[in-house]
C-alpha cells in the first residue's frame, strides 16, 4: 500500500517537471508590459500618421473635443453620424460627453469601444450603457501610442 502511494507520487512530481505550465509560455505581453489593471486597450504606431473616427452609435447628440484644441469647442455628432480627427499632436485628450440642454437632466452613462486597423486608424465606437454600469468620458493617446479610456 504505501509503495503503491509512493510510485503515484513520484509518477505525478516527474510529470509536473516534464510538463512545465504552458501559461507562461503563450503569447508574452508587450515589453512595456506592467503588471496590475491599468492597461492600454489598444495600441498605434505614432511613427505613422494617425486617424480617429469616432462613432456616434448612440440615439442622443454628443460633444466631443480635444483637450488641446484651438478651434471652437466642443463640436457635436449627431446619433449615428461619424467624425474624423487627424493632424493633432500627441499626447492626445479627446473627451466626449452627452450634449446637455437646460431641460435635460438626467445622466448617461457612454461606453468607448476602441479598435486600430492597419491603416493606423483608430475607431472609437460611442455606445450608452444603463445606469448600473460605469461609463467612459475621456480617450487618452500617450507619447508611446497606448490608448486608455477612462
Amino acid at each position: 500500500m504505501k509503495t503503491t502511494s509512493l510510485v503515484k507520487a513520484l509518477l505525478l512530481t516527474a510529470l509536473g517537471l516534464t510538463f512545465p505550465n504552458l501559461a507562461l509560455t503563450q503569447n508574452p505581453p508587450a515589453r512595456t508590459y506592467q503588471p496590475g489593471p491599468w492597461q492600454p486597450v489598444a495600441r498605434v504606431d505614432t511613427s505613422r500618421p494617425i486617424q480617429i473616427l469616432i462613432f456616434n452609435n448612440t440615439d442622443i447628440l454628443l460633444d466631443y473635443d480635444l483637450t488641446s484644441n484651438i478651434e471652437p469647442s466642443p463640436r457635436r455628432l449627431i446619433p449615428g453620424e461619424t467624425a474624423t480627427l487627424k493632424g493633432f499632436t500627441i499626447p492626445a485628450y479627446i473627451l466626449v460627453n452627452r450634449s446637455i440642454s437646460a431641460s435635460e437632466s438626467v445622466p448617461i452613462n457612454l461606453k468607448y469601444e476602441v479598435k486600430v486597423d492597419e491603416n493606423n486608424v483608430v475607431k472609437l465606437t460611442v455606445t450608452k450603457v444603463s445606469d448600473a454600469e460605469p461609463g467612459y468620458s475621456t480617450f487618452n493617446l500617450n507619447k508611446e501610442g497606448a490608448i486608455y479610456i477612462y
